[in-house]
């Protein structure tokens, strides 16, 4: 039996790479119905998933209020047998799903409770009592909901957590081996591209690569800034630092499997996040970033944080820097443009060490998951 399952977003695009090239084509493929409540333009059929659009007004106390009444609405309407949330402030309607006798699961996408305090638009004296509520909205979905499905394994050693393991699946956002398959590897060497593909804010310390790169002057060298920009005053302070540098090139966000042609092109992937909490955790499996870098052959460029160095370095794969140091990046940019046999070497390492993090290992987890509600009387 086809039976139908219903994933939730108020805050991501429907094409989000963990909610429609993971979940929903992997759930899709093995025989269920599948529809998207998301933020979008109209009503779709893609790849047999059905998209519903929500408005794609923007504002987080709209996010939170109307647009949750209106993904309440599509998803009973949808009748479906499964629920799959993936924002925090759907909690409440999840309650309704679970009153109506539905299965819910809720997808933990960051660690929620640390993140808040890198938010710039809430207060200093506000984030502690903000974070405290996160925590024990989190717990309500851990005692209510069916299953808790969590994205990256220092999600799952908060406290709140630790008390549910029961109902926790840990599944990491790897990228498909299948969406680079036809790249060519090795890589040409007719101009270095150094590239950073993501959102695009102050904390991903973008504006850090941008003047460790300005001074680096080779004409057969770039630099590639790729994304969607959290606000549009960051927006103006990037575009206003880069104006001027042939060599420095933004670029919209593409589809995510355009996505990995551009990245096959590309030879050093940067992510020099901040020391933020919710940033330090980001390798546990959560950031999709560093895996798809390592699945296109690319040397990375990373932030020196403890787990960080013993993955990147642990690894060969690439150097870590203190992201808050230009030198640093900069003499690590200048460091492979001089050692090409290294970064060569570093380049082979993130190739085959990519095949440990497929998502193909990884979505029996979502599939024995789906199959295990799915079953349940």
């Amino acid at each position: 039996m086809s039976y139908k399952i219903c994933l939730v977003t108020t805050a991501h695009s429907p094409f989000d790479a963990r909610i429609f090239h993971r979940e929903a084509m992997t759930l899709s493929q093995v025989g269920y119905t599948v529809y998207i409540i998301a933020p979008h333009t109209k009503k779709e059929l893609i790849d047999k998933i059905r998209i519903l659009p929500l408005s794609l007004k923007k504002g987080r106390f709209y996010r939170m209020s109307m647009k949750n009444y209106q993904a309440l609405l599509n998803g009973i309407s949808i009748d479906a047998r499964i629920y799959h949330l993936h924002d925090p402030e759907l909690i409440p309607i999840g309650i309704v799903f679970k009153i109506l006798r539905k299965r819910v699961i809720y997808d933990v996408h960051e660690n929620v409770s640390y993140q808040v305090f890198s938010k710039e638009y809430i207060p200093h004296f506000f984030r502690k009592m903000i974070s405290f509520m996160m925590k024990f909205i989190e717990c309500l979905s851990l005692f209510l909901f069916d299953k808790i499905v969590i994205a990256g394994e220092d999600i799952g050693l908060q406290s709140h957590f630790k008390k549910f393991t029961q109902k926790i699946v840990l599944l990491r956002n790897y990228p498909a081996i299948s969406l680079s398959k036809n790249e060519v590897f090795p890589k040409s060497f007719d101009k270095i591209s150094f590239i950073y593909t993501g959102g695009l804010s102050e904390d991903r310390g973008i504006l850090e690569i941008i003047e460790a790169f300005k001074e680096i002057g080779k004409e057969n060298v770039e630099l590639i800034l790729m994304g969607v920009f959290d606000s549009n005053a960051f927006k103006n302070e990037l575009l206003l630092r880069i104006n001027g540098y042939k060599n420095i090139n933004y670029f919209p966000s593409v589809s995510y499997k355009e996505m990995f042609t551009v990245l096959s092109k590309c030879h050093v992937g940067l992510i020099c996040f901040k020391p933020l909490p919710n940033n330090i955790g980001a390798l546990s499996g959560r950031n999709n970033k560093i895996y798809e870098y390592m699945q296109t052959g690319l040397a990375v460029i990373g932030s020196d944080f403890p787990s960080w160095r013993n993955f990147i370095e642990g690894n060969k794969i690439g150097i870590v820097v203190n992201p808050t140091n230009i030198l640093q990046i900069r003499n690590a940019m200048k460091f492979l443009i001089s050692n090409r046999e290294k970064m060569e070497e570093m380049q082979h390492n993130s190739k085959e060490l990519s095949d440990k993090y497929s998502w193909e290992l990884e979505s029996i987890k979502l599939v024995n998951l789906y199959n295990d509600l799915s079953s349940r009387h």
